[in-house]
């Protein structure tokens, strides 16, 4: 949206994600994984619920960002006005059916933080697109909470103030369970190892707490900490993003806000694996699906600019922000 006029296109789209959400979930809300829906390999049965059912919560937080994109870059109050009932719906849902009963975070991960660089020493693991699953129950809890905040935000412009307490509710309870999950006392940052990446996985783990639209989450003093970690983190993975779709973008802002541009700077433009650098060295001329992929082979596809694969608008804020 920085670079070219959209506005229409993505109206028709968000079309199109809401009448896949009514073929997939019909009157319960829930979403597909994807848009258009064409089943999605996914059923809900009538009268039932399955774990299977779910689209995973980053990605179905795609109807709510383009949304949120669409009213930010274009001011058009007429896509909260035709969608916010359909995004209330799906949020409805997943607390019904979907959220932890003992602390009300929505944490099930399908794909996950997707395509992260599961790098292992000495070796490069590559196993088809099965490579590309990254179980991220914090980016789970993550993408639900924003969809919080910004129903929260827009019921409000829609002057629905109880609507808007009842979000701002639901978002303190996941505040609070967020930090009481996720925060490691001992070393003041924040983990989610679900897939078994270690240090590797703190990375984007920082980057989203840093990023969590409840900014109660963290202290001001704690903040610094968790920035500090992250910076750290980058800079022992030699400012590789080893980070997938969900959590890269908000390395960039992470570390816009620890006045480090010159990191950010090296990491857009890292010429080896894995990296955005790279991949304009082997070529290319679109953004790529997978940090595995090289010149001579693909896994998944050449053109996916998907959830802030290259966050330009973040990192104009990095490179400006000092």
């Amino acid at each position: 949206m920085m670079n070219f006029d959209v506005a229409a296109t993505y109206t028709v789209f968000l079309r199109t994600i809401r009448d896949a959400q009514l073929f997939h979930g019909g009157a319960t809300g829930n979403m597909p994984s994807y848009a258009p829906a064409f089943g999605n390999g996914l059923t809900l049965t009538e009268g039932s619920f399955m774990p299977q059912d779910l689209a995973d919560p980053g990605w179905a937080a795609a109807f709510m960002l383009l949304v949120e994109y669409l009213y930010n870059f274009y001011g058009d109050e007429r896509v909260w006005t035709d969608h916010y009932e359909h995004v209330a719906r799906y949020i409805d849902f997943v607390a019904a059916n979907a959220t932890d009963p003992a602390d009300g975070l929505f944490t099930y991960s399908r794909f996950g933080d997707w395509c992260a660089f599961k790098w292992i020493p000495g070796t490069k693991e590559n196993s088809g697109m099965g490579g590309c699953y990254g179980l991220s129950p914090m980016s789970s809890a993550f993408f639900y909470a924003k969809q919080l905040d910004a129903l929260q935000r827009a019921a409000l412009r829609l002057n629905r103030p109880a609507e808007a307490q009842r979000w701002a509710a639901m978002l303190a309870n996941v505040t609070a369970s967020y930090r009481a999950r996720f925060l490691q006392n001992e070393t003041g940052t924040f983990s989610d190892n679900a897939d078994g990446r270690g240090t590797q996985a703190m990375m984007g783990s920082q980057a989203l707490a840093l990023a969590f639209p409840d900014r109660s989450l963290l202290s001001t003093a704690e903040r610094q900490i968790v920035g500090q970690a992250l910076v750290n983190n980058v800079q022992a993975h030699g400012n590789h993003p080893y980070a997938g779709e969900l959590s890269v973008t908000y390395i960039f802002s992470g570390l816009a806000e620890q006045h480090r541009p010159d990191i950010a700077v090296a990491m857009a433009s890292h010429p080896e694996q894995p990296g955005w650098g790279f991949m304009v060295e082997q070529g290319a001329t679109t953004m790529w699906e997978s940090w595995y992929s090289d010149r001579y082979s693909s896994i998944g596809s050449r053109f996916h600019g998907t959830n802030g694969r290259f966050p330009t608008t973040t990192l104009l804020t990095v490179v400006v922000f000092d």
